[in-house]
């Protein structure tokens, strides 16, 4: 074989060989790009949800408690029962801020809107109600009930949002959450479905037995914050005593 000509020939077509190089290396390095890029944008809108559902579980533990400290300051109204924690914003907020909702589907997006607007609304009463408790020297129990008769009609369509929200959430990544109670209640409910049962949610169980809920086709299981529903002939999942952030806010006094 005679080398010299085949040096030769590659010599004389080095430019040929750089371009057909050229053409296989920038399509492979635009590939490669595309997939870092769809790889980030996978653990980007990941780690964006771990927020929302840890955000969302948070205010559903804060949320429920101002109408537990309500109903306590009811039964025990010689004395203060003043809720310690607002409904938290901040975090969602920062969503806004950034154009961070543009990373969630159009679900997930219109309900994270409604959520946080629900949110500010119910902070924004919250306030008045504590300032009211901290600046009288008992509590009248009529006027008590008017003052706080506003804040008492957002929560309970909050709860049902965030709880709409927060268990599709739990179901699609909450058996990787940093939670354990979070963790334990995803393999609940995936257990359920596994089984073939129908699962609905609500604030309260009760919800299911009013007559705006009559038609829902047949279902199996209420997965519900709070079940206050006796003899409902369902299975009931109470989620607060699932995933309530202190162990004392699983009782309902």
């Amino acid at each position: 074989m005679n080398y010299s000509i085949i040096a030769e020939s590659l010599n004389n077509n080095q430019g040929i060989i750089s371009s057909i190089g050229l053409i296989i290396v920038i399509p492979l390095a635009i590939l490669s790009d595309k997939i870092i890029s769809s790889w980030k944008s996978k653990k980007y809108k990941k780690e964006l949800k771990e927020t929302l559902l840890n955000e969302l579980w948070i205010n559903l533990n804060y949320v429920a408690q101002l109408e537990v400290s309500y109903r306590n300051q009811l039964k025990d109204i010689e004395n203060f029962h003043i809720p310690h924690y607002p409904p938290r914003t901040h975090v969602l907020g920062k969503f806004f801020e950034f154009d961070i909702l543009n990373s969630l589907d159009k679900l997930e997006k219109g309900k994270t809107i409604e959520i946080f607007e629900q949110l500010e609304d119910l902070k924004h009463e919250f306030i008045s109600c504590k300032s009211y408790l901290m600046n009288f020297q008992s509590v009248d129990e009529v006027e008590y009930k008017k003052f706080c008769s506003t804040m008492l009609t957002y929560i309970d369509p909050l709860m049902r949002n965030m709880l709409d929200l927060w268990i599709s959430l739990v179901k699609d990544i909450g058996a990787k959450s940093s939670v354990s109670q979070i963790q334990e209640l995803s393999e609940i409910i995936l257990e359920k479905i596994k089984e073939g049962k129908w699962i609905h949610s609500s604030y309260k169980a009760s919800s299911f037995d009013k007559l705006e809920y009559r038609d829902i086709p047949k279902f199996d299981v209420i997965l519900c914050w709070e079940n206050d529903w006796e003899n409902s002939n369902k299975e009931v999942l109470e989620i607060r005593n699932l995933v309530a952030i202190h162990e004392s806010w699983k009782i309902n006094n």
